[in-house]
């Protein structure tokens, strides 16, 4: 009885008609492995299933990953999201008229969420107690959207 240990094998041959083996106890390795991927599944479902719309950017404001929440405002289904300009996913209404990319278009020296967008990335600052408002086309109509940055607790 091994008491519970996990072990990788590993076998070669020195020389004809001989047989190396080489066991390392890998339990330590196995369980932070395991309980790495329990953490990990338990982050995906909070992160899928909370009732506020989460995304993940990159240095471009291109969408790398968005929660269930994002997908039923947006109407979009999971596989059309990555890599999408967050404000095309927005449905906002400077990337539908000219398809120039999120930061590009003339209003967007004024979109407030692209500036908050790019400062977070780029300085790494958060933001908080922040008032947005944005011309969205959601459906066939565009609507005043306001996005609230709460304070932490």
């Amino acid at each position: 009885m091994n008491g519970g240990k996990t072990f990788e094998i590993a076998a070669l041959t020195p020389g004809l008609r001989r047989c190396a083996l080489f066991l390392t106890d890998i339990t330590e390795h196995k369980k932070a492995a395991e309980a790495l991927c329990q953490s990990q599944s338990e982050l995906a479902a909070i992160y899928d299933h909370a009732p506020n719309m989460m995304f993940v950017l990159d240095q471009h404001q291109r969408v790398l990953r968005a929660n269930q929440a994002v997908l039923q405002f947006t109407g979009r289904k999971a596989l059309e999201v990555p890599g999408m300009p967050v404000g095309a996913l927005l449905g906002c209404g400077q990337i539908l008229e000219a398809p120039l990319p999120c930061g590009h278009g003339v209003a967007c020296e004024i979109c407030g969420l692209y500036e908050l967008v790019l400062e977070t990335i780029q300085k790494g600052k958060s933001h908080r107690r922040t008032e947005l408002k944005l011309a969205l086309a959601i459906g066939e109509r565009t609507q005043e959207t306001i996005f609230w940055f709460p304070p932490p607790c």
